[in-house]
């Protein structure tokens, strides 16, 4: 997550966010946010990231204009207050962030009174229909209910996810574990949960510490 996306003329955006089939615990797109134009992103289907051996950077087999004629990541949407933005019969609601807007245009700003019922602008991500979509911030559980820390990546072959890279979260040490992927119960929105218990991670945590120490 974060890491630069190239094309093969040149520089892209950054990786946001993943989109996963949770069924087949694979890679289907790549959520990346342009250079140089806030808030806009592409949907990058996987097929189009190639192997060069660079780990720093994620390469794409396209040009950067091809790359822009890709589906957007954003939509927007008028809502009242309590609404969502509605689904299709190809496309889900992925992340979504809103802000509120007041009633009667730029000189509501200085004297605003909120309305029971607001309108909001909804920012949301499409993501294909039945997918999940997951960024840096994406919250992992275990089986018995413990927050463990945050989505830092993935690790790919051909699509197919190996391993989930974990960020531990606070009551841990600081540092990464590469949870297999046969250790993910559940893949949805913003969430990760782990077939693992608290203790059973904590186990494997320091058995993958042990690993490193013996390959130093």
């Amino acid at each position: 997550m974060g890491k630069s996306v190239v094309c093969v003329d040149g520089a892209l955006g950054d990786l946001d966010a993943v989109v996963i089939d949770p069924e087949r615990k694979r890679v289907t797109h790549l959520g990346v946010l342009l250079h140089r134009q806030p808030g806009r992103g592409r949907l990058v289907p996987i097929e189009l990231a190639r192997e060069t051996g660079d780990q720093a950077v994620i390469s794409l087999r396209c040009t950067v204009e091809e790359a822009h004629r890709l589906p957007p990541l954003h939509e927007l949407a008028y809502l009242h207050l309590g609404q969502v933005p509605s689904s299709d019969p190809d496309w889900d609601v992925g992340f979504q962030e809103a802000v509120a807007v007041p009633q009667g245009g730029a000189g509501a700003f200085i004297e605003y009174h909120p309305n029971p019922d607001p309108e909001v602008v909804i920012m949301y991500d499409r993501v294909p229909k039945g997918a999940a979509e997951l960024r840096r911030s994406s919250v992992v559980t275990t089986t018995d209910g413990h927050d463990v820390g945050g989505v830092d990546g993935f690790i790919v072959d051909d699509g197919q996810i190996t391993d989930l890279v974990l960020r531990r979260g606070h009551a841990w040490r600081r540092g990464e574990v590469l949870i297999p992927a046969d250790a993910l119960a559940e893949v949805r929105t913003d969430k990760v949960v782990l077939r693992l218990t608290s203790s059973e991670l904590k186990r494997l945590a320091s058995e993958r510490r042990d690993e490193s120490a013996r390959r130093r």
